[in-house]
């Protein structure tokens, strides 16, 4: 994390890119599926736990499940690829010329989407740079569609969309003060 917040973050996202697109396109064979109605029904159950620990914030997030039940897909297993399911900043190692990932047990069948928008929402959790945030995000973007091809911009943005209601979520439920207004900020696009 802090590396990608120094001077050269923007090429450590675009290596760490390439790195996680690789896996998209690699010859893996996971035992598990991850597909969209998944990851909506995790997101509609965070939804609710959402509600009744920051009860305030249901209307947004009953909106924010309409928008994500709307535009609910599918691909089936023919459309999804390898992924990682956590690709996120503190996973990564990196040792100057070597980069590594830690923590393989969500490695499944699913959309490439998820892994890329579990690292980019790492990236606005974990940066205090607002400004660098799109500098790195287009970096990480360009690296991971340069090793596995193009992603779906629309279903990346729906990825993005279950990623804020969970970070709302973890931080709803933190042990701090002013955990209710991190919640609240989490969910705004």
């Amino acid at each position: 994390g802090d590396r990608l917040a120094g001077s050269e973050g923007t090429r450590l996202a675009h290596r760490i890119g390439r790195a996680a697109g690789s896996l998209a396109g690699s010859t893996v064979e996971p035992r598990e599926m991850f597909g969209s109605s998944g990851q909506l029904a995790r997101t509609v159950q965070a939804g609710a736990e959402l509600c009744a620990r920051v009860p305030h914030v249901a209307d947004t997030v009953s909106a924010l499940l309409e928008k994500l039940l709307f535009r609910r897909h599918d691909s089936g297993r023919s459309g999804l690829r390898p992924i990682h399911g956590a690709p996120r900043v503190k996973r990564w190692l990196d040792d100057g010329t070597t980069l590594g990932l830690l923590g393989f047990d969500g490695l499944a069948w699913g959309d490439p989407e998820r892994d890329a928008a579990t690292f980019l929402g790492g990236l606005e959790c974990e940066s205090d740079r607002a400004a660098a945030i799109g500098d790195l995000a287009e970096a990480f973007l360009d690296g991971y569609e340069l090793v596995a091809g193009p992603l779906d911009r629309a279903r990346l943005a729906v990825y993005r969309a279950h990623q804020r209601l969970a970070t709302a979520l973890r931080t709803a439920r933190a042990v701090r003060p002013g955990r209710h207004r991190c919640a609240v900020r989490a969910l705004a696009p």
